[in-house]
């Protein structure tokens, strides 16, 4: 019985060490976009309340107004979204 938990326990902890590591690579595009979209957070979503993805939403609707450096970043974020979702 202890065997068993032992395993179950270990499986769980794996688990959760995938899980925060996918969460961290996310986080880093997201802090990636931040910092590549910053003049244009500033001047097209500066009203916007940051956090829940609010300013990417923002910037996604005026992809036509941002940098290419802007836009390869919020394609990252939105592939690394697509990503994990599809698991």
């Amino acid at each position: 019985m202890k065997a068993v938990f032992r395993c179950v326990l270990g499986a769980g902890v794996l688990g959760l060490s995938v899980l925060a590591a996918n969460v961290a690579r996310a986080d880093e595009e997201m802090d990636a976009a931040t910092k590549a979209c910053r003049p244009e957070i500033k001047r097209l979503c500066g009203d916007v309340k940051p956090g829940e993805g609010r300013r990417l939403a923002c910037l996604s609707k005026r992809i036509d107004e941002v940098s290419a450096d802007c836009k390869a970043a919020i394609k990252a974020v939105r592939e690394k979204e697509a990503a994990e979702s599809k698991k």
